[in-house]
This record gives C-alpha cells, sequence and structure tokens, in this order.
C-alpha cells in the first residue's frame, strides 16, 4: 500500500483565489455568520474611502498614454457597414471607451452616496485627462483637432448631474480653479 503524503502548501489558499472567488468565499462566511458583515462593511467602506486624485490620474493618464497612432490609423478608415470613420473620430472612441470605465467607477460612488471619496474620485479623471492634455506628449493628440477638454467637461457635467449639493459642485470647481484647469 502506497503511502502518500499531503505536503504543505508554501502560499495560503486564500492568497491564490482571484477577485470574484475571493468575493465568493467572503459572501459565503456571511451567510454562515451574519455577525461577520458589519466588520466587512466597514473593511470595505474604508477601502474605498481611501481615494487619491493623483493615483486614478495616473491610471487614466497611463491608459491613454498607451495607445499610439497606429491604433488609431488601423481602426479609421472604412468600416465593415461602408461607412468611414477618420482618425480622429477613432481617437474620440478610443479615449471614450476608456474613460467609461472610469466613469462608472464615478457614479458607483455616487449611487453608494460617498460624495467626498466621490469627488476625490472625479478629481483623479480630470487631473489624468488634463496632464494628457498639458504635460504629455501623448500620440494620440495629434488625432485629436479639440484635445482632451471636451472630456474634461462631459466628466464635470456628469458629476454634477450625480450630485446635488451645491457645496460639493462648488468644491469641485473651486480645486479646479486653483490648479489651473
Amino acid at each position: 500500500m502506497a503511502h502518500t503524503r499531503k505536503t504543505q502548501a508554501k502560499t495560503s489558499l486564500l492568497n491564490t483565489l482571484d477577485g470574484e472567488r475571493a468575493r465568493t468565499v467572503l459572501y459565503q462566511l456571511i451567510q454562515e455568520d451574519p455577525s461577520l458583515a458589519p466588520r466587512a462593511e466597514k473593511y470595505a467602506r474604508a477601502l474605498l474611502e481611501s481615494v487619491q486624485a493623483d493615483l486614478v490620474a495616473d491610471a487614466l493618464s497611463s491608459e491613454i498614454k498607451a495607445i499610439e497612432r497606429e491604433d488609431v490609423w488601423e481602426s479609421s478608415g472604412r468600416q465593415r457597414d461602408g461607412s468611414y470613420l477618420y482618425p480622429s473620430e477613432g481617437a474620440y472612441e478610443m479615449i471614450e471607451e476608456i474613460l467609461e470605465e472610469y466613469m462608472l467607477e464615478l457614479r458607483t460612488y455616487c449611487e453608494r452616496g460617498m460624495t467626498e471619496s466621490g469627488r476625490e474620485y472625479c478629481k483623479g479623471i480630470i487631473l489624468g485627462l488634463w496632464h494628457i492634455q498639458t504635460d504629455s506628449h501623448a500620440d494620440i493628440l495629434d488625432e485629436l483637432p479639440d484635445g482632451i477638454t471636451d472630456f474634461i467637461e462631459t466628466v464635470i457635467e456628469e458629476w454634477e448631474k450625480k450630485v446635488s449639493d451645491p457645496d460639493e459642485r462648488r468644491l469641485l470647481r473651486d480645486w479646479m480653479e486653483q490648479k489651473g484647469i
């Protein structure tokens, strides 16, 4: 009879779980012991409230800078439906696609009622776009005749639709003025 020995894992099993599996484990634990829910909520709130506008800005501007001129050219031209997509339209759509992920997170902050964290996240989006416009040599700017300012206005409009508090709106506008945006 062969004797098998279990070897001790070098890495914790929990540390190897992807996001979806970790979420499933958390939900299962809370179902089995509902008293864990307030602690889990506390940790989630602390995590979500730790928004740093500079980090959001860096992530967004890095994604946009990664778009190369050739990517824009390859996506433009005659389309399958017979229409023609100009490089400027293609560039606009590529930025719009990246920006939509950030806007979804911004909307989610508003839905959570986390106005201050949402404002910080909004600042990060605006700052990331502003850095592309002013401090960047991003290839995609060559394909955007109007630059990034339309995107910044869209972000501000979306924020103001979601946040009814005039003081919050003022805080964002004051910050923009202070930054020279």
